[in-house]
């Protein structure tokens, strides 16, 4: 079983000091299981066991089929999130600009 680097993904994330990288590196175990590390600063942060192929998962490091209901549970699931995070996203942006003009008027900001 060789291990063997499948992808490395870079993800920019914006914070007060500027940018911060975030690296995830997938890593193939087998032909069915990956493992995708997320790298912060250079540290290992998470490893996290992932099924390579559509419509299985892993179950305590062993590989299972997913039923249909489960599927479309997850679908379903996933389509809501996309609303759920957009909505977030646009609260949070607002109280940034908010907060940016109180600044402005305090003279904080030129």
């Amino acid at each position: 079983m060789t291990r063997q680097i499948n992808s490395i993904i870079k993800i920019l994330i914006e914070n007060n000091e500027g940018c911060s990288l975030l690296i995830e590196r997938r890593v193939k175990l087998s032909s069915y299981i990956a493992r995708v590390d997320r790298i912060k600063r250079g540290k290992i942060q998470r490893k996290k066991l992932m099924s390579i192929r559509k419509g299985y998962k892993i179950v305590g490091k062993r590989i299972k089929r997913m039923s249909t209901s489960e599927i479309r549970r997850r679908k379903i699931a996933m389509r809501r999130a996309v609303f759920k995070r957009r909505n977030k996203r646009s609260k949070s942006l607002l109280k940034r600009r908010l907060s940016y003009l109180r600044g402005k008027r305090l003279g904080l900001y030129k």
